[in-house]
């Protein structure tokens, strides 16, 4: 940020110009489709006799066709890597359940690298990279979330889905729900750039259809499961061709980019016809991860044409945004690479050197299986169970030995060249060994389990993510997504969940259960350390819901049963990371209960800490400061408090800037109603007293704003200062306050660094830049021309320049009726300093990410009844930070997705994400 380039430039920039530059030139839409399990030979472009697939066909022709585009063979894997570009080992995700499918909630996805540049985003259907927030879409970057977090659903007909983290029922057949979705967020936001990922749950099993399309295969002679599967897929066919000409009917073909991708090899239809390729889904053949990839976007102008050079999941993310002009995040690292010289028929020099690495990790974190693949060869590992089948449940010493084949000569992986090319398995399996080093430096665990997030409560935490000591067995095979625990018949076994509390305070435990009446009775326990509750368990039948299964020999695995709950109690438990445990103290009957899931419900009390209420905020007893009236400076007002969490290691600090006008206030206004939670949360606080504008002006300062602007950024370098006294983490300080103080707090989060390097003062030579803000009813300009513009009847900000009503101007006394009229007939004049001092003119492409919210939601152009504090300047503000590539959360009653609701909640997922990089 060059502050003098940006005040020359708004000089001589005629007003006209400035209005056309403040408004963001549209980006592409993104509608990135995913179906899961579907096979590369799927598809009637592929050459599958007996299906037909004309609208996904269409686009295929229609677009680029990626004839050899690769994935993990497994689900979760490759949606981590499609969501980061990065190997999915990397991200933390090395499994499909037990959490191990969970990425961490530090990885930027695309959905977050998007929305800087002002997009709105959308996951539709299944997520499969986490169930808890903020492991969850809205955790991880989208706007918005309809469909179910976890690896696959049992019912495909009105079935119940998640919006947001609320159950909602749905009416039809799951695809059409979801593309109907689908369909109506791309209405809804069509004004806007927008990023809607659309992941199918079908073909995945259960096999579950609709009769029409499934009696269309039936009547072919194929048995239930391929008739079901491929009746699914043309289902899908048909759904693309609905979407694509809903963009046809909202005018948005052109300019949208349309993807289509599958996760992994395919399952059903693979011993029908699998395009000569060897393996399926879990293979480490080419069966196993080559898959479609066809992009479509009319307005770049791409010829229709078919790539044969090995591309991956990981380059998604660098395309899109390579396609979309969006940067990607300072210190990223991505390990693909864009695809434009291959969309553009360019230089594709790169491609003939190109090497990719798959590994399979299951339940261990082995380093087998894995495959390497160039564009000649593909080598394998596999790993061998007991019986000689294929199996990643072995360890590595009973993996195979390499084999290599040769794909351009040999692509049914029929002939093992190994021992004719000894030096060709030594070099690639060298390069495996030394990648697999590489992702897996992090190590491979499963993530505790989060739960006291408002954005997430009450939190469910299944069986499948749960340890537990047999006899307890799940209930319907290896415990996938929607099992429970059955076999509960010895007291000494035990059921237990590895949690990260993110607030501290009082949570009721609910158990979903069964019990038959023969076993009602048993006393079960739920603690956490030396806090527990008790109680009996009584009968409840939990009847088993019939589901419309196609397939009557695989139905045992995707079982719904009408789960009875009961509350336990309410644990009173710190911050920080525990073990949830469940025992049984008595068994009466054969067996405790079958178990389905625990929840956990972080108590009002403790989740209405947010937004700090203007009014009634004296009523709240805040805690006495470790330190208070700390001088930062040599002026009486020039004093802060600052009150320490307790933590072992250095704190986040929340730095407060309270409101007033510049005029008013005290430093505890509109700070109380937080400082419990924050500390809580272990997160420091410090709120800073400043020498107000008429003690600026007394000293001489002109304009008079720059006293408390500049006050606010001496108090910081002061705190900075003593950041090892006070236990304080320099890296994750996120400003904060009201009304003039939020003014002041966005001022500092967008200014150019104050820090004086060659200072004397070791003071003057502490950084003044954030990791965040969070303000509430914040003046972001105080350019009076901007105001009347977004607000007519605006009336705010002169006496920040000195000048009040009665005061003489650069005008006659007398010709305007108010201080701000005066204050705009100087506009011209006091432009350098008005823009030195408007967070709005200040913004740029490198800012911190900043959460604003207001009382009412914005109307522009009209009269406010608080025009001092309305939500217009909010709105101006987002449009401002999209414009720069600067994530910007604008908060309002009615405001659409909101990702934190609260603001102490954007508080701490800032710091925690800091902390986990």
């Amino acid at each position: 940020m060059n502050i003098f380039a940006i005040l020359a430039a708004l000089l001589i920039v005629p007003l006209g110009a400035l209005k056309a530059a403040d408004s963001l030139a549209k980006k592409p839409n993104i509608l990135l489709i995913v179906t899961d399990d579907q096979g590369y030979g799927d598809f009637s472009i592929h050459g599958n006799p007996h299906l037909q697939t004309p609208h996904t066909d269409k686009l295929a022709e229609t677009g680029v066709r990626f004839d050899r585009f690769y994935v993990n063979s497994f689900c979760a894997p490759t949606r981590a890597a499609l969501l980061t570009g990065r190997w999915p080992l990397r991200t933390g995700c090395h499994g499909v359940t037990h959490n191990r499918e969970a990425m961490r909630s530090s990885e930027v996805t695309i959905a977050e690298a998007l929305h800087g540049a002002g997009y709105r985003s959308a996951c539709i259907g299944k997520w499969h990279n986490g169930e808890q927030y903020p492991f969850t879409p809205q955790g991880q970057g989208f706007d918005e979330f309809f469909g179910f977090n976890n690896g696959h659903w049992n019912n495909y007909f009105n079935a119940v889905l998640l919006r947001g983290a609320k159950h909602e029922a749905t009416k039809g057949y799951i695809t059409d729900v979801l593309t109907d979705e689908a369909m109506k967020f791309i209405s809804a936001n069509k004004a806007a750039s927008f990023f809607c990922y659309l992941a199918y749950n079908a073909p995945h099993s259960p096999y579950q259809v609709p009769n029409r399309y499934f009696d269309k295969f039936k009547v072919k002679g194929f048995d239930d499961v391929v008739a079901a599967f491929y009746g699914m897929c043309e289902n899908l066919d048909d759904n693309v061709g609905r979407l694509l000409a809903h963009l046809d009917t909202e005018h948005l073909a052109d300019n949208t980019i349309v993807l289509f991708l599958t996760d992994n090899g395919g399952t059903a239809g693979v011993k029908i016809y699998n395009a000569g390729m060897r393996g399926g889904k879990t293979s480490m053949h080419e069966g196993g991860m080559r898959v479609p990839l066809f992009m479509r976007w009319p307005a770049a102008k791409w010829t229709p044409h078919v790539v044969k050079s090995i591309v991956s999941h990981i380059d998604l993310y660098p395309t899109l945004l390579d396609l979309c002009g969006v940067k990607a995040p300072d210190g990223l690292e991505i390990d693909g690479v864009t695809l434009r010289p291959l969309l553009e028929k360019s230089d594709s020099r790169l491609w003939s050197e190109r090497i990719l690495f798959t590994h399979n990790p299951i339940d261990e974190a082995n380093k087998y299986p894995g495959a390497v693949r160039t564009q000649k060869y593909r080598l394998v590992r596999e790993i061998k169970g007991p019986s000689g089948g294929s199996s990643a449940k072995a360890n590595d010493a009973s993996a195979t030995a390499w084999q290599l084949y040769d794909m351009e000569s040999d692509p049914g992986e029929s002939t093992n060249i190994a021992k004719e090319y000894p030096d060709i398995v030594q070099r690639l399996s060298a390069q495996y060994d030394t990648w697999f080093a590489d992702i897996s430096r992090e190590g491979l665990k499963r993530f505790p389990l989060p739960v006291g997030y408002a954005e997430h409560n009450p939190v469910e935490l299944h069986v499948p993510q749960a340890f537990f000591d047999k006899p307890l067995r799940f209930a319907c095979g290896p415990g996938f997504a929607n099992d429970w625990l059955t076999g509960w018949t010895d007291s000494q076994a035990k059921v237990w969940y590895e949690i990260e509390i993110a607030q501290a305070g009082d949570y009721e435990i609910e158990i979903a259960y069964g019990c038959p009446t023969a076993d009602k009775g048993s006393r079960i326990r739920a603690g956490v350390g030396d806090v527990a509750v008790e109680a009996v368990v009584p009968a409840a039948e939990a009847k088993e819901i019939p589901l419309p299964h196609r397939d009557e020999a695989g139905k045992s695995k995707y079982r719904n049963r009408d789960w009875a709950t009961l509350k336990l109690g309410t644990l009173k438990l710190p911050k920080g990371p525990a073990k949830l445990t469940l025992e049984a103290l008595t068994i009466p009957g054969t067996q405790v209960m079958d178990l389905k899931h625990v929840e956990m419900n972080l108590r009002p009390s403790h989740t209405n800490a947010s937004i700090p209420k203007i009014k009634g905020a004296q009523a709240v007893q805040p805690p006495p400061p470790t330190f208070a009236d700390v001088p930062y400076g040599t002026h009486p007002k020039q004093v802060l408090d600052f009150w320490k969490a307790d933590s072992a290691k250095a704190s986040p600090l929340l730095f407060f800037v309270h409101g007033g006008g510049w005029t008013g206030g005290t430093r505890i206004g509109g700070l109380s109603g937080m400082l419990k939670p924050l500390l809580s949360a272990g997160i420091s606080v410090v709120s800073v007293e400043y020498r107000f504008i008429s003690e600026a002006m007394a000293d001489g300062i002109t304009p008079p704003v720059k006293g408390p602007m500049l006050d606010a950024a001496r108090a910081l370098q002061f705190v900075r200062s003593k950041a090892g006294e006070w236990n304080i983490d320099k890296t994750r300080i996120v400003a904060s306050g009201n009304s003039a103080g939020a003014c002041t707090s966005l001022w500092l989060t967008y200014h150019d660094d104050l820090a004086d390097p060659a200072s004397s003062n070791p003071v003057a030579r502490e950084s003044t830049r954030l990791l965040a803000a969070a303000v509430s009813n914040a003046q972001t300009t105080l350019d009076p021309l901007l105001m009347r513009e977004w607000t007519p009847n605006s009336h705010y900000g002169g006496h920040a320049f000195g000048i009040f009503k009665g005061q003489p101007s650069v005008a006659e006394a007398g010709e305007f009726d108010t201080d701000f009229d005066r204050f705009l007939s100087c506009r011209d004049k006091l432009q350098p300093l008005i823009n030195e001092y408007s967070p709005y003119a200040l913004v740029s492409h490198d800012d911190p990410p900043v959460w604003l919210s207001y009382r009412e939601a914005p109307a522009l152009a009209q009269p406010q009844k608080d025009p001092t504090h309305t939500a217009n300047f909010g709105q101006k503000l987002l449009e401002r930070c999209q414009q720069a590539g600067v994530s910007c959360e604008l908060v309002y009653p009615g405001a659409p997705a909101v990702r934190h609701a609260q603001m102490i909640n954007f508080i701490i997922a800032q710091v925690a994400k800091e902390q986990e990089k």
